[in-house]
């Protein structure tokens, strides 16, 4: 077998391979940094227990808003549906969107254990117009 007499190549070949490695994982971080910077909000509905016996501590529905801050999801108005039936509306008061500090991102609703099969569905309104709903499913016997 023919091997090279001066290896020298074999270290130019692996400054060049680490160059390539570290390059590739600055642009990876920074696809990463800019992906995760411009997070599209994202409405997301849950339910705990989703299986209890009935009469016991009362079921738990939360619903988020999780991702960036923007006008579609500032400060909206709430509909409860529980077994297709609307049980609850809130409105919110809040400050122009430019002059905002806080505000909720994150509801709590308290159910009755009731035997059965049930869902929930939250809407997010603005204007009376739905701009994002989730549902959660639970059963309580």
């Amino acid at each position: 077998m023919n091997e090279p007499e001066d290896p020298a190549w074999m270290h130019v070949l692996g400054r060049v391979l680490i160059v390539a490695l570290v390059s590739l994982m600055i642009i990876l971080r920074l696809w990463l940094a800019l992906t995760m910077a411009a997070e599209k909000p994202r409405f997301v509905v849950s339910v705990t227990p989703q299986f209890s016996i009935a009469g016991e501590s009362p079921v738990l529905l939360i619903a988020t808003i999780r991702g960036d801050e923007t006008e579609e999801f500032y400060c909206p108005a709430r509909e409860l549906w529980w077994n297709g039936e609307r049980v609850s509306r809130a409105e919110s008061e809040c400050p122009p969107f430019e002059e905002r500090e806080e505000y909720p991102r994150r509801w709590i609703y308290y159910l009755d254990r009731v035997r059965g099969v049930h869902w929930a569905v939250v809407k997010l309104l603005k204007s009376d117009r739905v701009v994002a709903q989730g549902e959660a499913r639970w059963e309580v016997r």
